[in-house]
């Protein structure tokens, strides 16, 4: 049995290892609430300095996509105001060119009438057609352009014919004349440089001829024709 009454060797004995006092507390130096203030805003500041770097880069390209847009808008309205200019000019000019067809063809109209009342017997020409005439000895009658410049001509091909029951002849002659009425070209059908010659048909027959007519100096295309018989003695 221990014997509780035996002294306590450990505090006695030197030789039995005693636990390191512990350090002195050292006192730290009292911090002022001005101190404490100084320390805050210096960590504001830090830590504010990349977030406003951030909000200016963000407003600087936010200011640029606004002017890009800007830019833009403004670009298609001077485009739809150039548009709606051009628009206007395009439609006050159809206007005054229908205007103006209107009058060439009223005017055209008037000439027409002129010439018509001056020379009877006129003929639209159509080139490479064939003109049904159906009247008296001529059946039909086509034309068609060759050479060019000064050595412009119109060759023709007219059908003749004798509906009657004795011999005829038939001396027919081909007038052309511009858009004005002025003549500006003549033939004899079936004559040639020695002049013309007679055409005699008998009852019943159908005869083509062909030919060149050499058009007047300084004279287009023709624009009407006219055929008669040639008068006695020509």
């Amino acid at each position: 049995m221990t014997d509780q009454n035996a002294p306590d060797t450990s505090e006695m004995d030197p030789l039995i290892a005693q636990p390191a006092p512990a350090p002195p507390a050292i006192p730290r130096p009292p911090v002022h609430s001005g101190s404490r203030r100084r320390i805050r805003t210096r960590e504001r500041i830090r830590y504010s300095r990349p977030r406003s770097l951030w909000i200016g880069t963000l407003l600087f390209f936010i200011g640029i996509e606004s002017a890009v847009l800007l830019a833009i808008h403004a670009s298609f309205n001077v485009e739809k105001t150039e548009q709606q200019t051009l628009n206007a000019t395009l439609k006050h000019g159809d206007k005054e060119i229908k205007d103006l067809n209107a009058q060439v063809v009223e005017m055209t109209g008037l000439i027409a009438q002129q010439v018509h009342a001056r020379l009877p017997g006129l003929r639209p020409l159509v080139f490479d057609r064939v003109i049904p005439i159906d009247t008296g000895r001529v059946k039909n009658i086509m034309f068609t352009q060759s050479g060019i410049g000064d050595e412009q001509a119109t060759e023709y091909r007219v059908v003749l014919y004798n509906p009657g029951s004795a011999t005829t002849r038939a001396p027919m002659e081909i007038m052309l004349f511009n858009q004005a009425g002025v003549q500006s070209g003549r033939a004899d059908v079936g004559g040639n440089e020695l002049g013309p010659a007679p055409i005699v048909l008998d009852p019943g027959e159908i005869r083509s001829y062909s030919d060149k007519i050499t058009l007047e100096t300084g004279q287009n295309a023709p624009f009407y024709f006219m055929l008669r018989e040639r008068p006695a003695g020509k």
